[in-house]
């Protein structure tokens, strides 16, 4: 169940940069005032000191062949300095388990949200140590470097990447590093506890801005809410100081502390437990409830993607595709070859602003461009197929779905981020019937499987509401592969 906390408008500083995430919180350079920073528990210039247990521990009680545990990890986030403190500590027991002395953090910088703006992140104060058996430390003096992974239009995945020295079996490994944001940047913290190690003991805590906030359409960010999974006996700690003399917001606080955290387990084809792994998610938002939220950003979705399938702009080309159907599914039909003909660039290439220039092409704003230019994402071509089916008089809507393969949905977290892809529903002479035209070679009247049995937020009647994918019968659970072979005169 999710939680809610109100708070009272004060001053109108800050605003909601727009974004998918819908979490990161931009404040006005010219108002934005500091605070002075609650005291934490973080130490930015020690690292604890080994136990003569931890020193001498072989193995973990109860995972015989356990390649390393966490013995502590600690994660501070204070708002009004705009930095999170980071701080891991791992005992290794295996030679497979010295891999987790190649430490790589990821971040993403997201350089501009369409108005000439970005949250430009940064990792910094890395410092890291070994610690043999016997006690002998030896520090990391190295200078991590910088890998770009990955590149797109207005945003860079990137990673710090280090490795920490003379890690061998019984050795205890332990760094710390600071992820920064720009001062005008506020983030709700994600506290993700559990993973692929099991967890000794953490240590989180928030420190949110005490400053009044609001969003990008002017409405106060009166509430922040969290989604947690957690295990029996863990509590978050919500605390409120009193208010400053200066007149903001009383300062509060969120703390959690856990102990003896189980790994995720990792089976062949299990489900997407990963999604309810233990969990704190956190958001500012300006909503009072989750069926506020989710009615309110489902009406901002489903009016954006009406306006980029706009049925109007392709009545002449659906009768041209459709000549000759006379029935609504021969119609459909005709209808699913032709955007399914289309390049999709989800499994291409991004294809550059002057290389249309240069084809005479414009830029790609609806779902007529994406006739105009034979190509477009996923999503594009999942909203032309619904706009041409629209455009041939038959009720047609969208739904957001998650990749069941990775992540399941919870109305409960307020972010759109649970959603990776978009499916089409048409009423097909007065049966609803689901279709995935952004996935490649996927047949007419089927789902990619990772979207079957979801729930997902859909259009319905002209607004948005919650709704659940159909799945295959087991005898359409195949794969099929045709070659089209040509013989020479040898016959082979």
């Amino acid at each position: 169940m999710s939680h809610t906390v109100l708070f009272a408008p004060v001053l109108r500083r800050f605003w909601l940069s727009f974004n998918s995430r819908g979490r990161m919180l931009r404040a006005s350079l010219l108002l934005a005032l500091a605070l002075a920073p609650p005291a934490a528990a973080y130490s930015a210039d020690q690292f604890l000191k080994p136990t003569k247990e931890e020193l001498a521990m072989k193995e973990l009680p109860g995972y015989p062949g356990a390649a390393a545990v966490v013995l502590f990890r600690e994660e501070i986030t204070n708002d009004d300095m705009h930095v999170v403190h980071h701080y891991d500590r791992i005992k290794v027991f295996t030679e497979e388990g010295k891999k987790y002395a190649n430490v790589e953090l990821g971040y993403v910088s997201t350089t501009d949200f369409g108005n000439g703006l970005g949250d430009e992140k940064n990792i910094d104060d890395i410092a890291g140590r070994t610690i043999h058996p016997d006690g002998t430390i030896i520090p990391f003096t190295g200078k991590p470097y910088l890998k770009v992974i990955e590149k797109v239009k207005g945003a860079k995945l990137q990673s710090k990447v280090f490795t920490l020295p003379d890690v061998e079996v019984g050795s205890i490994i332990e760094y710390r590093y600071a992820t920064r944001i720009q001062d005008h940047m506020f983030e709700a913290p994600d506290w993700y506890i559990q993973g692929d190690l099991y967890l000794k003991s953490a240590h989180y805590a928030w420190y949110p801005t005490s400053h009044d906030l609001i969003d990008q359409k002017q409405r106060p960010i009166n509430s922040i809410s969290w989604f947690p999974i957690l295990p029996a006996g863990a509590k978050i700690e919500h605390h409120e100081l009193p208010a400053s003399s200066s007149g903001n917001l009383p300062q509060q606080t969120y703390e959690l502390v856990v102990k003896d955290v189980p790994p995720t387990t990792k089976e062949q084809y299990m489900p997407p437990i990963a999604s309810y792994s233990y969990r704190v998610l956190f958001n500012f938002t300006p909503f009072r409830s989750a069926a506020d939220y989710w009615k309110s950003e489902g009406k901002e979705w489903s009016k954006r993607a009406n306006s980029f399938a706009n049925p109007h702009s392709l009545d002449e080309a659906t009768r041209a595709v459709t000549a000759g159907a006379t029935t609504q599914d021969e119609k459909l039909r005709k209808i699913y070859v032709a955007v399914m003909a289309l390049e999709n660039t989800d499994f291409t290439r991004e294809h550059d602003k002057r290389e249309d220039k240069a084809n005479g092409l414009g830029k790609l704003s609806n779902a007529a461009d994406v006739l105009e230019h034979k190509r477009g994402s996923a999503t594009q071509i999942t909203e032309l197929f619904v706009g041409m089916a629209r455009a041939a008089g038959m009720t047609a809507d969208l739904m957001l779905v998650p990749d069941r393969s990775q992540d399941l949905f919870t109305e409960y977290w307020l972010s759109f981020r649970q959603f990776d892809d978009v499916i089409a529903i048409v009423s097909v002479d007065g049966k609803e019937r689901f279709f995935d035209p952004g996935s490649r070679f996927c047949s007419y009247g089927h789902l990619a499987w990772q979207h079957t049995f979801v729930q997902g937020l859909r259009q319905k009647d002209g607004e948005t509401t919650f709704g659940q994918t159909p799945g295959d019968p087991y005898t359409e659970n195949k794969t099929i592969r045709v070659a089209n072979l040509n013989m020479d005169e040898k016959g082979q």
